[in-house]
């Protein structure tokens, strides 16, 4: 069987008592660098 480990989408990020919790995905972060990148 061939398995390729797919790329994951991003993080969970957790307050310590997990009062918050947000998802941080990878592709809006690399978005907002391109951006930043063309505004410099």
């Amino acid at each position: 069987m061939d398995r390729k480990m797919a790329r994951a989408e991003g993080l969970v990020l957790r307050a310590a008592d997990r009062s918050v919790i947000a998802k941080a995905r990878f592709q809006d972060y690399e978005r907002t660098l391109k951006r930043r990148e063309g505004r410099s």
